[in-house]
């Protein structure tokens, strides 16, 4: 999980259009290559707007030890598993209200009667 990750560099990838939660699709790969170089890249899929970074050996480390740390990182991933199940079991409902009240507050909420509408306040105060 990302508690146990080490930072190795940072890239942002701005100008992306305000959009309801959960609609922007960011593609996000990572490529090491046989030197040890890392390639990491981010683009939206809606504007094709993307960022690159290419992160080098800066620390000396042998292949030896990356591959040892390799190693290591893989040993948590059941608990990594587990920690993933429970957080999309949270969010998973959190979306769908986000969505709910994101339609009950839309522009086709008007297609429904004043008191149809008023029933729906609670969801913004929640």
């Amino acid at each position: 999980m990302i508690k146990d990750s080490i930072m190795l560099g940072m890239s942002y990838l701005d100008g992306i259009p305000p959009a309801p939660r959960g609609v922007p699709q960011i593609a996000v790969t990572l490529d090491i290559d046989a030197n040890g170089i890392l390639n990491n890249g981010a683009s939206d899929k809606s504007t094709g707007k993307c960022n690159q970074i290419i992160i080098t050996d800066r620390k000396g480390w042998l292949l030896a030890e990356i591959d040892h740390m390799v190693q290591e990182a893989m040993k948590p991933r059941g608990d990594d598993e587990a920690n993933k199940t429970k957080v999309e079991a949270k969010d998973g409902p959190e979306h769908y209200g986000f969505a709910m009240c994101h339609t009950l507050t839309s522009d086709c909420s008007r297609r429904f009667s004043k008191p149809a509408r008023s029933t729906s306040l609670p969801c913004g105060r929640a």
